[in-house]
């Protein structure tokens, strides 16, 4: 009898299993968004031009009427320029409705590491950007940015959106 109780035990746990890891929660829109966010800053540190544009819609625009083909240049003239980038990127807030976002970002970018105890200590181009995000097919990519230098107050949580 024993024998036959361990594979139906094993089926049990087995089923338990599968069961628990179909329950996992999916990610809501704004974790993907922070998670797409966070994977550009991986890839822009890397120096890595086609895998930040992955990120950007082909329809993308800024408010100065740049183009998808004019960020590219951009980043590949920026990491052209500089050997080593650190950013700190702090999401200030994120708002979904349906398929859209809008995502307002800080961004400070040096040539050395960046923390928030030394970000006004050190010579950093600061950015507070606001992304327009547009989700198709399941994934969420950039379709409008605008930004303005960071302010100081900006940078170490005073302002609110």
């Amino acid at each position: 009898m024993v024998a036959h109780v361990r594979p139906a035990l094993r089926l049990l746990i087995l089923v338990i299993a599968v069961q628990l890891g179909g329950c996992a929660a999916e990610p809501t829109p704004e974790e993907r968004i922070r998670e797409l966010i966070r994977e550009a800053e991986v890839a822009a540190e890397a120096r890595d031009t086609g895998d930040v544009i992955a990120f950007v819609a082909e329809e993308f625009r800024t408010d100065q009427g740049l183009a998808r083909e004019d960020l590219r240049n951009y980043l590949r003239a920026l990491f052209l320029r500089y050997q080593s980038v650190h950013l700190l990127v702090k999401v200030s807030s994120i708002v979904v409705t349906d398929d859209r976002a809008t995502a307002i970002v800080f961004v400070a970018m040096a040539g050395q590491p960046l923390s928030d105890d030394n970000l006004l200590m050190l010579r950093a181009d600061a950015h507070r950007l606001e992304l327009g995000l547009r989700e198709r097919d399941g994934d969420w990519r950039v379709e409008t940015a605008s930004w303005r230098r960071a302010r100081r107050e900006d940078l170490m949580g005073g302002a609110s959106e």
